[in-house]
């Protein structure tokens, strides 16, 4: 009876919860902010999508283990708040080792035979206020990994099984049972962040899918006034297909929005990109890309059809299009 007794207290769980407060910012490696782009942390099953500034916010309430027991056939360990108690009912060799997110060795608590009897191991003088790790247990050949953060918020600690290693020598699955973020993004590689603190501020910077560059525009001074609800900046692209243009567009081009394009071929076949310079912002105040032949004050004429460069101005329009590190983006 009272073998039975002291496994049903081995057993017990108890529960509390814990508020969960992540945001952060999601951003190219230009650092412009990514519209629209998942975060989650699939664990715990919470996701948010980033807005136009490319900030998310995860904030929910969930549930913990913080008292975790796991029954050998003849051997048990409990993890209670932040106590190891090993219960062996026979000599055995017992290790407890701590580890970061990273699956990087911090400590080894024991490391010894132990003989039969009751043991107890107290973790978190040994820890780093408010720092999630990971701590492996041994008992001869059996292995067990818990996930534990010690709290300051007067919540008790946290202790919460991960996958269990057979492997007794190797840290590299230790990583895998961590909470991580998530983040993915139409036109960029999907990225994970791991988690040290259920309340903090993490910035993800997402790569695009592929090894497309993006160039720069450069603005052009211009002195015009226009009347249209967007306020309109003049560039030009050193890029092939754009660099023989002059580019008129509104301010806020961003994702979700749609912009026709317009392209203008100059009088005479003239290679100044700024001689309709009042007209064609006018026209950009309205809501368009407008594209012009020539650079701002270019001299000469075209000699050749000006039909084919202009389908060159917008097939480039077209490609930036698809090219998520681009500011014509949408």
């Amino acid at each position: 009876m009272i073998r039975w007794a002291f496994i049903l207290l081995l057993a017990s769980i108890a529960l509390h919860a814990q508020n969960i407060e992540i945001k952060g910012k999601v951003t190219n490696n230009d650092g412009k902010a990514i519209y629209g782009a998942i975060v989650s942390i699939e664990s715990m099953q919470i996701a948010d999508t980033t807005d136009t500034s490319g900030e998310y916010s995860l904030v929910a309430e969930i549930s913990h283990v913080n008292n975790m027991s796991v029954q050998g056939f003849k051997q048990s360990i409990s993890f209670k708040n932040s106590l190891i108690n090993l219960n062996l009912t026979k000599p055995s060799h017992a290790s407890i080792e701590i580890f970061n997110m990273n699956g990087k060795l911090l400590h080894k608590m024991a490391n010894s035979d132990l003989s039969a009897g009751a043991h107890q191991f107290e973790i978190n003088r040994f820890i780093s206020a408010k720092t999630m790790v990971l701590v492996r247990i041994s008992i001869d050949k059996h292995t067990e990994t818990f996930r534990y953060t010690p709290l300051t918020n007067g919540y008790k600690n946290i202790a919460v099984k991960s996958a269990p290693s057979s492997t007794k020598n190797r840290t590299s699955k230790l990583q895998a049972t961590a909470d991580s973020l998530q983040a993915s993004a139409l036109g960029y590689k999907t990225k994970k962040v791991p988690i040290n603190d259920l309340k903090s501020t993490i910035d993800i910077i997402l790569e695009t899918e592929n090894n497309e560059s993006c160039t720069t525009s450069k603005s052009v001074q211009t002195n015009v006034s226009v009347s249209g609800p967007h306020k309109v900046t003049v560039e030009t692209n050193s890029e092939r297909g754009i660099n023989e243009g002059t580019i008129y567009r509104p301010v806020d081009l961003g994702p979700g929005k749609k912009f026709p394009i317009f392209v203008w071929g100059n009088g005479a076949c003239s290679r100044d990109g700024t001689s309709n310079s009042a007209a064609l912002a006018e026209l950009a105040s309205h809501g368009y890309l407008v594209i012009s032949d020539g650079t701002p004050g270019g001299s000469g004429s075209r000699a050749m059809e000006m039909s084919d460069v202009l389908l060159k101005y917008v097939d480039w329009a077209i490609a930036q299009n698809r090219k998520p590190c681009s500011p014509y983006y949408q």
